[in-house]
């Protein structure tokens, strides 16, 4: 797949998962507390993510927090919510790339993907020194 599909199909899932998961746990908006959304939010957003790159990740953190701060916050149904929108907002907003680097870095995607790096640029290098 070319790299620039690629990444446009990562900020499409970045985009969707949270509003779409959002969505999906409104039912739930009045029987559970909101920290168990955001955590959900921040679970499954940064497990998508795991493989994709930074903007994507970024941009799900910010997707999480605005959909979140939309479905759930006090006054619900806009944006504003006072200050635990502000700290949801940060938290998200954060945690989701953060997160999402550290499942990737553990999965050993991050991994691999750095030790081919490595080895093209030691290739490179040896057709260098032969030149």
């Amino acid at each position: 797949m070319n790299a620039r599909i690629q990444q446009a199909a990562w900020t499409a899932a970045a985009l969707v998962v949270p509003v779409a998961l959002s969505v999906a746990l409104l039912p739930l908006r009045r029987h559970v507390d909101d920290v168990l959304v955001a955590v959900v939010l921040l679970a499954v957003s940064a497990a998508v993510l795991a493989r994709a790159e930074w903007p994507p990740r970024i941009v799900a953190g910010v997707s999480a927090a605005l959909s979140f701060n939309y479905f759930f916050a006090q006054p619900y149904d806009q944006f504003g919510g006072g200050v635990q929108a502000v700290e949801t907002t940060v938290v998200l907003g954060v945690a989701i790339p953060a997160l999402a680097a550290w499942v990737g870095r553990m999965s050993g995607q991050e991994a691999a993907r750095e030790k081919a790096i490595r080895e093209q640029a030691e290739r490179n290098a040896a057709e260098l020194a032969e030149r």
